[in-house]
């Protein structure tokens, strides 16, 4: 677990197009194996793909495994709008 991450941040771990570590997450929105949502302080991703699990979701941190295709992301409505996409 990273500690150094308060329960107003919210960070992103990236390890492979297999993994990706989300913290300070505040919930989980879609979810199958083909698209995960995930809740986060400042912002919601979506995750898609194949195969894809939660392997871990302990304490506010998630750990999403699969074949990460795209990963996008957009500031939540408390927030201004806005959109971004990291593809593989």
């Amino acid at each position: 677990m990273r500690k150094s991450v308060t329960g107003s941040e919210s960070c992103a771990f990236v390890s492979s197009n297999k993994k990706i570590t989300f913290c300070g997450c505040r919930g989980v929105g879609k979810y199958s194996e083909n698209e995960i949502q995930v809740k986060l302080s400042d912002f919601t991703v979506t995750v898609t793909g194949e195969k894809l699990s939660l392997s871990t979701y302990v304490s506010g941190e998630i750990v999403i495994t699969g074949e990460i295709q795209n990963i996008n992301y957009g500031v939540n409505k408390t927030q201004k709008s806005s959109e971004r996409a990291v593809k593989w």
